[in-house]
């Protein structure tokens, strides 16, 4: 891998998650994406306790220099009624890993 070559969002995942993982409340993944080159988002959606469907955000960060990845459960949320709202999340996520130049 180059230096400044960033890994894509399934590339992280898979560095995290060489065996695959599923979340047992939001199993189906809906997609990847990334708020900057080395952080990660995965979309998944799910059941919730009353047959409702519900939608979650995991994110992963890549330390490019170590290889290593690291799941960031402070920022990772479940529990979204509906997919326009865990988007409008990862839209906030954006903003708050944003590289400063």
């Amino acid at each position: 891998m180059s230096k400044n070559k960033c890994l894509s969002a399934r590339e992280i995942f898979r560095k995290r998650f060489p065996q695959g993982a599923k979340n047992f409340m939001t199993p189906k993944v809906e997609g990847f994406g990334k708020v900057n080159c080395n952080v990660a988002y995965e979309l998944s959606s799910g059941r919730g306790f009353e047959n409702d469907r519900i939608y979650g955000v995991t994110v992963i960060s890549f330390n490019p220099k170590k290889h290593t990845t690291r799941s960031l459960h402070d920022v990772s949320k479940g529990g979204f009624p509906t997919k326009v709202k865990a988007e409008s999340y990862i839209g906030s996520l954006v903003n708050k890993f944003k590289i400063k130049r």
